[in-house]
């Protein structure tokens, strides 16, 4: 049986649209922060918001699912790169939070919250499944398509790991 967390995150290291997300159930209704890469931070800040949840490691344990990625065959070189820095910072934020890190693919975690594969969908008809689950399970959350992943990831560490 695995260790109750009251601390679960969701992180999607996508290049420009990643986001890490930390749903924290020391507060009623549990409280959902992001961090989001479109927005530009800097190491600083990734830093300063790890920092934020490193405590919680010591007194209840942290729990972290992060999207296990890989270059795409048709991805630019910017892009890509850009893509394996923000996959380092990840991994780097889930080491000072002191996190029990779990690696899990795309179809594992999307299988587990209930997204059956449709075959013939576009990626946009796909993302916008991903929302609806999302928007259901998290009602009082304003999403921005970074969100959605990442938090349907610290969902997935919250109740099914």
């Amino acid at each position: 049986m695995t260790q109750s967390h009251s601390i679960n995150i969701g992180i999607d290291p996508g290049g420009s649209s990643g986001c890490i997300a930390v749903i924290n159930d020391m507060v009623t209704p549990s409280e959902c922060t992001f961090f989001e890469f479109s927005k530009k931070p800097t190491e600083r800040d990734l830093v300063l918001f790890a920092q934020t949840w490193r405590p919680y490691s010591k007194v209840m344990g942290i729990r972290c699912v992060m999207e296990k990625v890989h270059a795409m065959p048709k991805q630019g070189v910017v892009s890509s790169f850009s893509f394996g820095e923000n996959n380092g910072k990840c991994k780097m934020f889930a080491e000072i939070v002191q996190a029990e890190t779990h690696m899990v693919t795309p179809r594992t975690w999307q299988k587990a919250i209930g997204l059956v594969v449709v075959k013939g969908e576009s990626k946009v008809e796909h993302k916008n499944r991903l929302r609806q689950i999302a928007e259901r399970l998290y009602p009082h959350i304003k999403f921005t398509n970074p969100k959605v992943d990442a938090l349907l990831m610290a969902h997935y560490a919250k109740n099914l790991i």
